[in-house]
């Protein structure tokens, strides 16, 4: 066989930028895009500083409004941005305007925002080959687009019932009391069906976020770092029981209530602000510590499925017997 090896990440690592104007219309509030956001002008550098600590590198998806403000203004976002392209790390696409009705909308309106989101991304001189819809929400035509568009993966796919459940009681809670949630009422049942990395298209692969045994609750920073004890514990087992294990992570981990520019009321709200951003991440660069690998990308999962690597397309996450 003759060829580059392209190793077989043990632990990927994905990051949601999402700005705080994000979650000011997830939690039924007015949302207000802040030229600076403490997300990208403070949470991205710690996340970055983390990853160089650990000696791997991650995919950030970045949305495409918040990378053109950002470059515009050429502040500290701007530089975050760019020192996460120089590091080694991949910038991946999240949509232009992180619409989360845009799953609803019609296939020519996904494409604009597509097309316009890249054509964001190019100003950091990366082309971006992983889309992940907001809110989870790909769908079968979305999918059709971003092969037909010449993408490598989707990872939009959250095989976690509980989650979806959770988040549509959130929603009708939130309805009640008159701040209805921005976020799309769906569930995606579709994407309950499979845990492991499969094609969705001639070259596109979806790849998803990885879930626990049995209770399939979702590996993601919210809970894994900043969720009560018995659920971190939960999901700590399994992030270090074996297997190839997909970490999704946002930008807001690395925040908290006492960054200048977070509304107080969503401090109250959002349960990750509640934690002591230093609290967060030592658990996990802790937890990446005990991993048999350094963190990487999800593209270069991508390629060891191209290559046919052994164990690529196992389950993400452990089995009940504990491998992969």
């Amino acid at each position: 066989m003759t060829g580059r090896v392209h190793p077989l990440p043990r632990t990927a690592v994905s990051v949601d930028l999402d700005d705080l104007a994000c979650y000011e219309a997830v939690y039924g509030g007015r949302p207000a895009p802040r030229p600076d956001d403490p997300v990208l002008a403070r949470g991205l550098d710690r996340l970055l500083d983390l990853l160089a600590d650990a000696g791997g590198t991650a995919t950030f998806f970045c949305i495409g409004r918040i990378v053109e403000a950002a470059l515009d203004r050429d502040g500290p976002a701007a530089a975050a941005l760019r020192r996460a392209v120089a590091e080694g790390h991949e910038i991946a696409h999240h949509g232009y305007a992180h619409d989360y009705r845009i799953a609803d909308a019609p296939a020519d309106t996904f494409r604009r925002d597509l097309d316009r989101g890249i054509a964001a991304l190019e100003r950091l001189g990366v082309v971006p080959v992983g889309f992940r819809a907001p809110g989870y929400a790909a769908t079968a035509a979305m999918l059709a687009t971003l092969d037909e568009a010449g993408f490598a993966y989707d990872s939009s796919a959250l095989p976690s019932p509980a989650y979806f459940v959770a988040r549509r009681l959130v929603q009708v809670g939130l309805r009640a009391v008159g701040r209805p949630s921005a976020s799309r009422p769906a569930i995606p049942v579709r994407d309950f069906l499979r845990l492991a990395p499969r094609r969705v298209g001639a070259g596109l692969w979806s790849l998803p976020i990885s879930v626990s045994p049995r209770l399939r609750l979702p590996m993601v920073g919210t809970f894994l770092l900043a969720g009560p004890r018995p659920l971190r514990a939960h999901l700590a087992r399994a992030f270090l029981g074996g297997g190839v294990v997909h970490l999704e992570l946002h930008g807001l981990d690395a925040v908290d209530a006492s960054d200048e520019g977070v509304p107080s009321w969503l401090a109250r709200r959002a349960p990750e602000l509640r934690v002591p951003v230093e609290v967060r991440l030592e658990r996990l660069r802790r937890l990446l510590a005990q991993r048999p690998a350094p963190p990487s990308s999800l593209s270069q999962w991508v390629r060891a499925l191209d290559a046919g690597r052994a164990g690529a397309r196992a389950a993400t996450g452990p089995t009940r017997a504990g491998g992969a």
